[in-house]
């Protein structure tokens, strides 16, 4: 009843009933801290109660388990008359069905257990069973644990901590005295408690988990299940069946907790005392290194039970970062100069491999380049030391972590999101001190040739956090698996351990880019709108719009190329001619239907394939691995000539198998023969290489080997005991299944001399609960018994027995399966090496070709976009645009809206070249689409270089080096700067940073402090991209003054603004006339029309008090602010009075108004001619109003 989750009740007189416990609701509870709690806590004293003595309460489900066969089972004497068991005693027998082997354990113990769960000292006569003649009796135990006072082992504090805030204690009936001593199963648990403070604990008590103190509460909160406070008890506790431990776990993991499970190290087959269940502390979890060898409990379920499931079932490759820093001044400390600092990084996946990525770089003050490392690393849990900079880890708090600290370093653990921060001692990072060491463990025995050479070829301050990861892991005992890790394969087909990140050959794209512009998370009131707030799911970003992909691994590869986009033109190309390909070529129905064979329902094979690298994957993953293989070996050997399947060699690739690839035609030529069947109509060198580069015969050959090594029913039910049943190629296993059916030969045989002893030749053995090999003898015979047959157990109508042959024999028994087990799971781990060691380079590579047709086929689906076009790809930094969209706004508007009409996104041009124009600066009314404008521009690029078509009619794009964005206002509370602070830092970073070969957009720099100093920032800003870096650039700004640079550097830059239409009826004329007097109610502003069409000029205003009544102000206080506006403007007029417009100033202006009105004419645009007079008139009445006329 408790492990389903049922509804928590405060108080329930039918529960304390019949559990003898009260069941309390689940209260939100602190996390666990360290070692030692924020502030002392008194010991726990007994409570005042009654003076009768106080009888703790077996554990529940254990007095529920049925009798079943004991090591020393109790005899029946032939003196003893035959009785019936109370009625009230008798347990509930379903027969013929088998437990779980966790619940045969605990039934075999079922005294061991209730020993347990009983506190040490001296048990009450009356609960002692002794039968006569036997001798067996539950014996007495010694208490040798702490008791809750000071004088204990234990520290008071601790043992505080450990039973949690104590909000159940409000539920014990009142008068009940709490225990003062400890059963021998909460010692055990105390002890491993103390030296695992920060690890919340699954403690295995036969067929269920349970928890203690305070790990019961946060369970309770985070998994939906009964707290239970039963009465006297000094712990809360709370339990999940074992089937589910790994469900449970990953729902804790995925929320930033370490989880630790606590095992029987002992099994009953094998125990001769009746002392304690040896238990210990054999598993350790965090979201990073959870690698579950069941994943039957894992996935999409998780996630919908109302937990947060750590993405085994997403494309997330859950990464454990190491992060470190010293100060960019030699010799100077760090603490003396924290803005400016070097930073060392590792990063490593250990649930998908690759290789371990590292880097080491100067950052500033905002850690940008850090910043950008994890926005695109996107980690799971971080390592830091403890002498980090209050500046980079508000930087990592603010991913939502969970930090944890070494004890008497950080004294509680803080929770705002579901990372975690690892705080570890300073040492632990030192180059002098791990240099050594790591050196020492990579050049262990047996592993890869070169990697020692690799590791001394590594920065000192990279050993120092190579060392850090290898101190994490040890806890965790998969340190091992930096030796085995998988490595990544590269272009020249060599392998590499250690791979540099900022060495990726890629476009840079900063974290305020990929922010600013939404490429892999959105927070658009438009998305939220559409979806709700799904911010984290990227509906409604970039990656969101390109990501058809139909496997997990693709998905994680097309996040690699949307992170990466390329710099190489044949590489662009190569992808845009796969798409094309895909959606237009000759085998365009060929193509479609390898995809649906092949990569429909295909399993996450690389998570499971690195599970089987480090021989964690269950029978059950290994078989869904071969089958899919064999799928893919079976489907691609299909589409191609026989001849050339099996001769083919299968050059090592990576994933961006392009890259590689000279695509010159002698090669295109060769493959074009090689490829045969339905598919040799396929000219794309990209989709040529891929195919081919899958081996299908080699993979063939190694699927069908091992599909035939094991049974595949018991792989399917994950029971290796029976795996290698009918097996030749595991003598051992076969050589005690034979002890086995040897026994059962007895007993079968010990059966015809039971029927001769009872005389009944109709007796045969019955199963019940578990419990095999009953004899069952009605009551009027069981005087026929043998005195030496053990009472097993008694029913109403018959009493069941086992002769001392069949005890003897099930003994024997049961060591023979517990020996099966051990050698199936040894012989499974060697079946694992054997494999990993022969066919997992070609297994890997095969995912890498499948992950890269997902990704081409992604390409095409976006191809197959209404308005979509492929871009022509030049070496040149330019855009020139046809009709281009917002990719995300119009899929949006698209899904929100069934009318096309009101759906369309009015599409604009673009023309940008390092020849002629390539500064736009933009002007225009709030909310007139500026920002929407300059965001598609980025985005399209983007699109063209990762190989996309892109939503224009027309395009012509070159290829950048990185694209800078800084839109937006937002501050930086936790590292102490302001909105306009913030500002200024991302604008000097892309001023240091930006090349003549970037993108850049700048929107409204200078609007976070006075209209002077802000003018001023942004025209000397502007001024300098313009003549300095020379860059492309588009500046979205409300200075009009501004567009000056646009005349004084003609043509590199020229004025836009989006265009508009302003209405003004009789009444808004009238209260525009007569606005300072009158009743406030009657004055209504203009109303804007926005055009979304970019024109070339300067809009007169930004029509800021439009938006204001769009926003629902009152108009009382639109009247106000709009006389302040009159107001405003008046003065400065007058300020400006003494300026006079001289002749040829005023020529000058007019004669470039001409100029715009002969242009508007020749096209035949009216509303360019009103916004040129605008402009003209604007700019004229700067000065006295008398020149102006």
């Amino acid at each position: 009843f408790f492990s389903a989750g049922a509804m928590p009740v405060k108080k329930q007189p039918s529960i304390s009933k019949f559990f003898g416990a009260k069941a309390v609701s689940a209260a939100p509870v602190p996390v666990p801290v360290p070692a030692v709690a924020p502030a002392p806590t008194p010991a726990l004293v007994p409570m005042d109660s009654p003076e009768k003595e106080n009888k703790p309460e077996r554990d529940n489900k254990a007095k529920a388990q049925p009798p079943v066969l004991s090591a020393t089972p109790t005899k029946r004497l032939a003196v003893d008359p035959p009785t019936e068991q109370p009625k009230a005693k008798q347990a509930k027998v379903t027969p013929n069905k088998p437990l779980s082997q966790a619940e045969a354990d605990a039934g075999t113990t079922l005294r061991q257990v209730d020993q347990e769960l009983t506190p040490s000292k001296e048990l009450p006569k009356d609960s002692i069973t002794k039968r006569s003649g036997t001798g067996c009796s539950t014996p007495k135990t010694t208490n040798t644990g702490p008791h809750f006072n000071n004088n204990s082992a234990a520290s008071s504090q601790e043992i505080a901590f450990i039973r949690g805030t104590g909000q159940a204690a409000d539920f014990v009936t009142t008068g009940v005295t709490v225990r003062e001593k400890f059963t021998p199963l909460e010692e055990q648990f105390l002890a491993i408690k103390r030296k695992n403070m920060d690890v919340v604990l699954f403690v295995e008590c036969g067929y269920k988990f349970k928890f203690f103190g305070r790990d019961a509460e946060v369970a309770a909160k985070h998994l939906k299940i009964m707290l239970i406070q039963r009465e006297g008890e000094p712990f809360v506790t709370a339990s999940v069946p074992v089937q589910r431990l790994y469900f449970h776990v990953d729902r804790l993991v995925g929320l930033g907790y370490k989880v630790g499970v606590v095992h029987q190290t002992e099994s009953a087959a094998f125990k001769e005392n009746s002392k304690t269940f040896d238990r210990q502390l054999t598993k350790l979890f965090t979201r990073a290194t959870f690698i579950p060898e069941d994943d039957s409990h894992t996935g999409p379920e998780a996630g919908a039970a109302g937990g947060i499931n750590m993405g085994l079932h997403r494309a997330e490759e859950n990464r454990l970062i190491v992060v470190h820093e010293e100060s960019a001044e030699s010799g100077v400390p760090l603490e003396a100069n924290p803005k400016a600092v070097t930073v060392t990084f590792l990063a490593i996946s250990l649930t998908t491999g690759g290789a371990i990525m590292w880097d080491t770089f100067e950052d500033g003050p905002l850690r940008r380049e850090l910043e950008t490392r994890l926005y695109q690393l996107e980690p799971v849990e971080v390592i830091v030391p403890s002498t980090l900079s209050p500046l980079t880890k508000n930087l990592i708090t603010g991913l939502g972590v969970n930090t944890w600290g070494q004890a008497g370093e950080e004294d509680s653990m803080v929770q705002t999101g579901i990372v975690r921060m690892d705080i570890r001692p300073t040492r632990c990072f030192e180059p002098d001190v791990q240099g050594p060491l790591v050196k020492h463990f990579f050049a262990a025995e047996g592993v890869r040739p070169g990697l020692a050479e690799e590791v001394a070829a590594l920065a000192p301050t990279v050993q120092g956090c190579l060392g850090a990861l290898v101190d994490y892991l040890k806890p965790f005992k998969l340190q091992h698996l930096l030796l085995q890790h998988v490595p990544s394969l590269t272009g020249q087909g060599t392998s590499c351990h250690f791979e540099k990140f900022s060495s990726l050959n890629h476009m840079v794209l900063p974290a305020t880019a990929l922010s600013n512009l939404e490429i892999f998370q959105s927070t658009s009131s438009l998305a939220a709108g559409c979806f709700g707030h799904t911010a984290w799911q990227g509906k409604g970003s970039l990656y969101w719009l390109l990501n058809h992909t139909r496997t997990p691994f693709g998905a994680r590869l097309l996040y690699k190329w949307v992170c990466s986009p390329l710099l190489g033109v044949d590489a662009i190309v190569q992808r845009q001619d796969a798409a094309t390909e895909i959606i237009a070529g000759p085998c365009v129905d060929t193509l479609l239907s390898l995809r649906r064979v092949i990569l429909d329902s295909m399993p996450d094979l690389e998570r499971v394939l690195t599970k089987v690298h480090y021989r964690k994957a269950n029978p059950a993953e290994f078989l869904k691995l071969m089958k899919a293989f064999q799928k893919v070996a079976n489907a691609v050997q299909g589409y191609m000539e026989p001849a050339s399947t099996g001769t083919v060699p299968h050059p090592v690739m990576t994933t961006e198998l392009e890259d590689s690839m000279d695509g010159g035609e002698a090669e295109v030529a060769a493959g074009r023969a090689l490829l045969g069947g339905k598919l040799s109509g396929i000219t794309s060198p990209l989709l040529t290489a891929t195919l081919l580069g899958i081996p299908v015969h080699d993979l063939g050959q190694a699927t069908s080997h091992y599909l035939t090594a094991f049974d595949h029913a018991a792989a399917t039910s994950n029971q290796k005991a029976s795996l290698f049943l009918k097996s030749k190629a595991f003598p051992s296993v076969l050589a005690i299944n034979e002890e086995v059916s040897t026994i059962k030969a007895q007993l079968k045989e010990h059966l015809g001399d039971i029927r001769k002893q009872v005389k009944n030749s109709s007796v045969e053995y019955k199963s019940i609960s578990g419990t095999d090999y009953l004899i069952e003898i009605p009551i009027k015979d069981s005087g026929k018994v043998p005195a030496s047959w053990t009472v097993i157990s008694r029913v109403k109508a018959f009493h069941r027995f086992h002769t001392p042959f069949i005890v003897e024999c099930a003994k024997r028994l049961a060591q023979c399966k517990e020996r099966l087990s051990l050698e199936s799971e040894r012989c499974w781990s060697q079946l694992l090496a054997e494999f990993s060691t022969a066919h997992y380079a070609l297994c890997r590579a095969v995912i890498n070709r499948l992950a890269v047709l997902d990704c081409l086929f992604s390409l095409a689906e976006v191809a197959k976009l209404p308005g979509y076009c492929r871009p022509e790809i030049s070496s040149k930094q330019e855009v020139v645009l046809h009709e281009a969209r917002h990719p995300m706004v119009e899929r949006l508007l698209q899904e929100r809206s069934s009318d096309s009409a009101s759906s369309t996104y009015v599409p604009n041009d673009v023309g940008l070249s390092p020849d002629a124009e390539r500064c736009m600066i933009i002007t225009g009314p709030n909310m007139g689409g500026k920002s929407s404008y300059i965001r598609a521009v980025a985005l399209i690029v983007l699109m063209a270089q990762v190989g996309c078509y892109v939503p224009a009619t027309t395009a012509k794009v070159g290829v950048f080096d990185a694209i800078y964005a800084r839109m937006g206002a937002r501050d930086s509370m936790s590292q102490g700067y302001s909105t306009f602070m913030v500002e200024l830092q991302e604008t000097s970073d892309i001023l240091r940073r930006a090349t003549d070969r970037s993108l850049v957009i700048l929107d409204e720099l200078g609007r976070g402090t006075s209209t002077h100093d802000g003018v001023a920032i942004a025209h000397a800003t502007l001024e300098h991209i313009i003549t300095t870096i020379q860059c492309t650039c588009l500046f979205v700004t409300h200075y009009p003054i501004l567009t000056n640079l646009g005349r004084t550097y003609k043509p590199t830059a020229e004025s836009y603004y989006m265009a508009f239409f302003k209405e003004e009826d009789e009444l808004q004329l009238a209260s525009h006339q007569n606005s300072s007097c009158g009743d406030a109610d009657d004055y209504v502003p203009p109303k804007i029309t926005f055009l979304y069409k970019l024109r070339r000029g300067v809009s007169p205003s930004s029509f800021g008090l439009n938006v204001a009544r769009l926003a629902g102000i009152k108009p009382g206080i639109l009247k106000i602010a709009f006389q302040k506006s009159e107001e405003m403007h008046r003065t400065t007029m007058q300020s400006t009075s003494s300026a006079l417009l001289s002749k040829e100033s005023f020529r000058q202006l007019y004669t470039s108004l001409e100029a715009c009105l002969q242009q508007a004419s020749t096209a035949g645009d009216a509303t360019a001619k009103t916004a040129a007079v605008d402009h003209f008139l604007g700019l004229v009445q700067q000065y006295r109003p008398a020149t102006a006329v």
